[in-house]
């Protein structure tokens, strides 16, 4: 956890005394500890997005300040407190980002929901091959086409086209398996 008064805390609400079973204590305590959590985060944390608007609208102003007075070293001072905030606010923005994309990924990755397959055919069309330009310097954009041309380019720089070793077939075969009509 990157906050110093995280553990702290944990184990101030972990310390307080419930009674009952051990498992109504331990419900309890988790309970507890939620709302701790909740409450240490909106206090310290809170919309980190409008946080990162603020920190930029403050650091506009001061600019624009220095602009005007380019040579007060207090405004130049602060301009850098400010650029300091918005950087770390821009810092805790794209940390909770990723975080709630691997919530978001975590949740229905693993269930071959409709965004599983959607991420997945996300990365095919990122990797995949759409267009290539030609020796002569033409756009080639159709799937056989660019096959073809991209089995040209790599027979001219390897200079024949023996069939690959260990069984895998020529390089005509392994770019079939590779450029689909997806």
């Amino acid at each position: 956890m990157d906050r110093e008064d995280f553990l702290p805390l944990v184990e101030s609400v972990w310390q307080e005394q419930v009674h009952g079973t051990m498992q109504f204590k331990l419900g309890s305590k988790l309970r507890n500890l939620k709302m701790a959590l909740k409450t240490l985060n909106n206090d310290n944390v809170g919309d980190v997005a409008t946080k990162s608007i603020e920190a930029k609208v403050a650091l506009d102003a001061r600019q624009l300040l220095l602009d005007i007075q380019p040579l007060d070293t207090n405004l130049r001072m602060r301009e850098n407190e400010l650029i300091n905030e918005y950087t770390l606010s821009l810092q805790a923005e794209e940390d909770l980002l990723r975080k709630k994309s691997r919530i978001q990924w975590l949740k229905a990755g693993d269930r071959n929901s409709s965004y599983f397959f959607k991420a997945i055919n996300g990365r095919r069309n990122r990797s995949k091959i759409h267009s290539i330009t030609g020796d002569d310097g033409s756009l080639i954009e159709d799937d056989i086409p660019v096959k073809n041309e991209a089995i040209h380019h790599f027979q001219n720089i390897l200079g024949c086209s023996m069939p690959v070793r260990h069984g895998i077939g020529t390089l005509s075969n392994i770019i079939d398996n590779v450029i689909s009509n997806d």
